[in-house]
């Protein structure tokens, strides 16, 4: 008897048993064992919350202490901000300047999606631009709403590297009072 995988109707992997008989008029049956390795959901959930929890922590609470455990000090943000974001001090500083720049900013998560060691996160920032400047543009007391996307990469339980998109120009548009 060998174990193989099979693909549920979820697209989940479930193991089945495939047993041959090597007699005349063979046999091949396929016996689907119910239930699911929950075990193989286990790192997407972790990485979700890790993405979650650093999100949340950094960028609303002002929380910067939990950069130095979320972020891999190889860390690299590629990002349409034009900011050089690396390691957990470049995560830091760019926090620091939004949160300078949006006292109030909050971010309103609406999806975390995680696959392999990526998690995918669509969200959108608010806040009132009454602080420093941002985007070369002076406060004015304009409230902003920007959704983004951001992907992450998780290694060994950090966030080592992630991709935002955001539309820079609707945001500054926005500031600007336009």
């Amino acid at each position: 008897m060998t174990r193989v995988p099979a693909r549920n109707g979820r697209g989940l992997i479930a193991p089945t048993i495939l047993a041959v008989c090597n007699k005349p008029g063979v046999r091949v049956i396929l016996l689907p064992i119910t239930h699911l390795r929950e075990e193989s959901l286990v790192p997407a959930r972790r990485n979700k919350a890790l993405v979650r929890r650093f999100l949340d922590e950094v960028y609303n609470r002002g929380n910067l202490a939990v950069a130095d455990e979320a972020i891999a000090k190889r860390y690299i943000s590629h990002n349409k901000l034009n900011l050089e974001v690396t390691g957990p001090a470049g995560i830091k500083k760019a926090a620091q300047l939004q949160r300078r720049a949006f006292p109030d900013i909050k971010t309103h998560f609406e999806d975390l999606i995680a696959e392999g060691d990526k998690v995918v996160v669509r969200a959108y920032d608010t806040g009132t631009h009454t602080g420093g400047p941002f985007l070369g543009l002076p406060p004015r007391g304009k409230k902003f709403k920007v959704t983004w996307i951001n992907i992450f990469r998780v290694e060994e339980d950090k966030l080592a590297e992630a991709w935002v998109e955001v539309d820079v120009e609707d945001w500054r548009r926005q500031l600007a009072g336009k």
